[in-house]
């Protein structure tokens, strides 16, 4: 028979159908946004295949993007002239969810989903809605406990005859997870406490059925953290019925589940999506007010007073996940709890300033800005020394709130958010902390927005004082006050002369002299607010530091304060001045992140205002080395060997800078007479250790390459090396104050305690000794040297020792990767779309200009080397035959520029990609196999953007990891500092 002919549109419009619903199980949302757009030529070639647009919910989607899809789904369900698809109904209930109509969700489930079960999947899906739904009702019981009837469960069964499954339910059918958890609290409710175990026992054989159908090998944590907070939650309703039996106390109940500690109490840690925490969160609701209901007395005893903190909760977590919805239904409850009968107190503004938050999600910022200044004004209505401090905090944090949102919409002047909002908002914190020694957090936040809005002002008014079109202002205002002057002869010579137009002279002159002053005056008071901004945020910077407890968010107002300070250091010796005051207060571990920048500072001069700058860095610098000794020390010795370049090949591309040498020496000096004895003898330790790595890593390799010995080469048969340098015998001699493994430095401390020499510090181990071998490695300009350091708890760290190479640029770099994960992983969930995006960093350490340690990262293989190795390279394994890699690129070269393009065509003709086959081989289930590939798609992402921020970044080794495909980069940082240049 002749075969059809086949349809490739059609085919194409099956593939999308099936790759949808695969990607919508495994809930991708950027690879079906990425889908959506790869299929919009056939959309809009075939546009009714399409109609109904998505067939599913993103987890990520907001309350805008559920609406535009409910829209859709209802404009396709009117054009078709059946009712519409089973799952499709899911999704339009799912989406009235999403943009808070949950009542009006409910209704439509047990109106339009009661029949038409495709399976007992389906069954099973609307069953678990509902039962989620039905049990969220009780977040809305306001539950007193002086009523005297027992709570009413009967008409919350009759609800049960209205649900889509009651007629249908199949005894043979395992209950849900939701299902099950609303039978239990029903039986809580009527005190029958043996059908409660009887459900939990059910929910709980339900979630190990779930666990067992997502296990498998290297599991997702965000899975593992679902399914954990199902059990939590379980657990924690097991335990209320033991309260409820009087096996346990309330308060140990309380204790156990609503301490700060608890897993509840930390929700919005957790790497999870908002619609799982915030289930758990409604469950856990419920259970507080099951508690009140039969044991509390009043809103204010501590169960009621736990359960408003825990609404506040909700309502935080609502907002900082962009869902107004679900903050202004907590807030309503929140408010139906605990009423309220004055328009005036406390607790009424502090719902008024919760109220204006979550209308400026919604979009109307105006009235939110509205509703702040009127709390403002009633509050500073009153007497200052007849409010309490609950009423100033409120005050403060409103005038911040206002503040960011006028800065953010330019809605008001700059002074007038300066004058009126944030000085005020941080005198007063500041004047709350010192007479009463409360809210210490509240200091640090007012002044940091205090100090980022005039560092900002600072920027942009100096910008416009050094501007070009500033001096030509500047010579036109000179022009006229030369015109004045000229103008005021004239009128001398007119008033003697008794000239006829002495007036209209006079008049010009003194018209021109109220502009000429009025124009000095404008001048006059710009350049000098330049040096008040200026000292206004070193001041906020350095009072926010000094109070504020080690956290991320100082880590970029650190970086603020560095940046000003270094940036005016020779320009007034003032600015040394206040910083040096500041930097007596402020603890030193806010700066150890900055340590090269910091460092690399130091010099001798003999200019006074570089002195006095100098004096107060070299200053800082001692306090860092003595106070976190594992992270300073070595950062001053590789200074110190500034000079240390004469073995070198490159030694004259490096120039010693004599005076930084000196001085850093004379600083190391003064660390070994004015530190303790244990920072003295590390100072010791780690010279000992740097001069043993340096002569490891200058040691010439010709010879071993020649011979072919390029693996377990022993120290003791290197004689270029002298024995007590060698890096298994240099610390021999020394029994203790022993230095960390330089490619694992310990956790900083707050409190500057690292064992004192006696102990390992935290987060890292003590050098133990040296393997008695090193390698080389396969490739490599330089052929860098492979050790193996063991610490003092066993571990074993692979280290690169690397010569006649500059690696202090690729440690900087590797610390703004460091940053940018930092960021990145602090940055709200939410705002990344539920991405784990990061970069996979190293550890450099640089001892010397030509010389340095890289830490070894472990299971990862270059890109290269697995594409091309002959004979074992997939390129070769897959596609024998086919043009080789040097084959390919003699091609490209002896191809004329007219006929690259062509040439280009030729070779991918000839050169079939094979990287994906990398995936295929290490990660053998579909399940790993598309998380790898997502792991490594969204590392390639964020190096990505990071080199688009930064600059240019040239490529020399990429790496992936073999155990989670993750992105490590290797790069040629020279293109990135020239391109900075440029």
């Amino acid at each position: 028979m002749k075969e059809r002919p086949v349809n490739k549109s059609q085919l194409a419009i099956k593939f999308h159908s099936i790759l949808e619903q695969c990607l919508s199980e495994l809930h991708e949302d950027d690879a079906l946004a990425g889908l959506e757009y790869q299929t919009c030529r056939i959309r809009f070639d075939h546009p009714q295949f399409f109609s109904a647009s998505r067939n599913h919910v993103l987890r990520t989607m907001t309350p805008s993007e559920a609406m535009v899809t409910l829209m859709r789904l209802d404009n396709a369900a009117q054009e078709q002239s059946r009712e519409a698809a089973f799952n499709d109904r899911l999704v339009l209930s799912s989406c009235m969810t999403q943009i808070g109509l949950r009542y009006v969700s409910r209704m439509f489930m047990s109106g339009t989903c009661a029949t038409d079960f495709n399976s007992k999947l389906d069954q099973k899906k609307i069953s678990e809605q509902w039962a989620e739904e039905s049990w969220r009702l009780f977040q809305w019981e306001h539950f007193r406990p002086s009523d005297e009837k027992e709570f009413n469960i009967s008409r919350w069964k009759q609800e049960d005859a209205w649900a889509p499954f009651y007629n249908k339910h199949d005894s043979t059918q395992t209950t849900g997870y939701h299902m099950s958890l609303k039978h239990s609290i029903h039986s809580l409710l009527e005190n029958d406490l043996p059908n409660v175990w009887l459900h939990l026992s059910a929910s709980r054989s339900s979630l190990i059925e779930d666990f067992n159908t997502s296990l498998r090998p290297k599991v997702q944590n965000r899975e593992l953290c679902s399914l954990a907070l199902k059990a939590c939650t379980l657990n924690e309703l097991e335990d209320l019925g033991l309260v409820c039996s009087t096996k346990m106390s309330p308060d140990a109940w309380l204790g156990k589940y609503c301490s700060n500690s608890s897993i509840f109490s930390n929700l919005s840690n957790l790497n999870m999506q908002f619609d799982e925490l915030e289930s758990s969160m409604a469950a856990h609701e419920v259970f507080l007010k099951v508690l009140y209901k039969k044991f509390g007395d009043n809103p204010c005893d501590h169960i009621g007073s736990t359960l408003t903190k825990h609404l506040w909760g909700v309502c935080r977590l609502a907002r900082d996940s962009k869902k107004p919805n679900v903050a202004l239904s907590a807030l309503k409850r929140l408010r139906g709890f605990f009423k309220v009968e004055s328009e005036c107190s406390t607790l009424t503004l502090k719902y008024n300033l919760e109220e204006a938050k979550i209308t400026q999600l919604f979009g109307n910022t105006s009235t939110s800005v509205q509703f702040c200044k009127e709390i403002i004004t009633r509050l500073a209505a009153m007497e200052p020394l007849k409010r309490t401090n609950d009423e100033n905090i409120l005050l403060i944090q409103t005038q911040l709130q206002c503040a960011e949102w006028l800065t953010d919409y330019s809605i008001e002047s700059n002074a007038i958010i300066l004058d009126d909002l944030l000085k005020p908002a941080a005198h007063g914190a500041w004047m709350l902390y010192d007479k009463d020694k409360v809210k210490p957090s509240l200091v640090a936040s007012s002044n940091y927005a205090l100090g980022s809005f005039a560092a900002n002002l600072y920027d942009s008014v100096q910008k416009r004082v050094n501007s070009h079109a500033w001096k030509l202002l500047g010579d036109a205002a000179r022009g006229r006050q030369r015109q004045l002057e000229e103008l005021k002869e004239t009128v001398k010579m007119k008033r003697k002369s008794k000239s006829v137009d002495y007036r209209v002279s006079e008049y010009e002159y003194i018209t021109l002299e109220k502009e000429v002053l009025m124009d000095s005056k404008e001048r006059e008071s710009v350049e000098n607010s330049v040096e008040q901004y200026l000292e206004l945020a070193i001041e906020s910077f350095g009072r926010a530091l000094s109070t504020s407890s080690c956290s991320f968010h100082d880590t970029k107002h650190v970086f603020q304060f560095i940046s000003l300070w270094f940036r005016n250091c020779s320009n007034d010796s003032d600015i040394n001045d206040i910083v040096s005051g500041w930097l007596l207060k402020i603890p030193s571990y806010h700066f150890v992140p900055l340590i090269y920048q910091i460092f690399s500072r130091v010099d001798m001069s003999i200019d006074p205002a570089r002195n006095s700058f100098q004096s107060v860095l070299q200053n800082l610098v001692c306090n860092i080395c003595i106070e976190h000794p594992y992270h300073g020390i070595i950062q001053l010795i590789a200074l110190a060997n500034g000079n240390n370049v004469v073995r070198s090949k490159k030694e004259d591309m490096f120039t010693a800078n004599v005076q930084k040498v000196e001085a850093v020496k004379k600083i190391l000096q003064r660390i070994r007479n004015s530190g303790s004895l244990f920072v003295a003898e590390l100072v010791d330790s780690y010279n000992i250790l740097v001069d043993s790595y340096i002569s490891l890593a200058m040691l010439p390799t010709d010879k071993f390459v020649q011979k072919g010995m390029q693996k377990n080469i022993h120290f003791s048969n290197i004689r270029e090396i002298s024995k007590h340098l060698q890096l298994p015998r240099c610390l021999r001699s020394r029994s203790q104050y022993m230095p960390c493994i330089l490619t694992k430095p310990p956790k900083v401390q707050a409190d500057a305690n690292y064992g004192n020499g006696d102990t390992d510090p935290i987060g890292s181990e003590r050098i133990q000794s040296f393997e008695s071998s090193f390698s080389l490695t396969d490739s490599g300009i330089h052929r860098p040297k492979i050790v193996v350091c063991r610490g003092s708890c066993g571990g074993s760290f692979k280290q690169l020792v690397k010569g006649d190479d500059d690696i202090r640029q690729d440690a900087v770099m590797q610390q703004v990767f460091s940053s940018m994960n930092v960021f990145l992983k602090n940055e709200k969930k939410e705002a990344l779309g539920g991405r784990d995006l990061r970069l996979i960093t190293y550890r450099c350490v640089p001892l010397s200009p030509a010389t340095g340690v890289l830490e070894w990262v472990e299971n990862t293989i270059p890109i290269g080397t697995y594409l091309t190795t002959s004979a074992t390279g997939a390129h070769d394994r897959y596609y024998p035959g086919e043009w080789g890699n040097s084959l390919c690129r003699l091609h490209m070269q002896c191809s004329p520029p007219s006929q690259k393009r062509a040439s280009f065509d030729e070779v991918c003709r000839h050169y079939s990609p094979s990287f994906r086959f990398f995936f295929l081989e290490n990660f053998s289930t579909p399940q790993l196999w598309h998380h790898a590939r997502m792991i490594y798609t969204r590392s390639c992402a964020v190096s990505s953007m990071v080199g688009h921020i930064l600059g240019r970044l040239q490529y020399c080794s990429l790496v992936s990891d073999q155990l989670s495909a993750s992105f490590v980069l290797h790069l040629f940082i020279d293109r990135f500092f020239l391109n900075r240049h440029r």
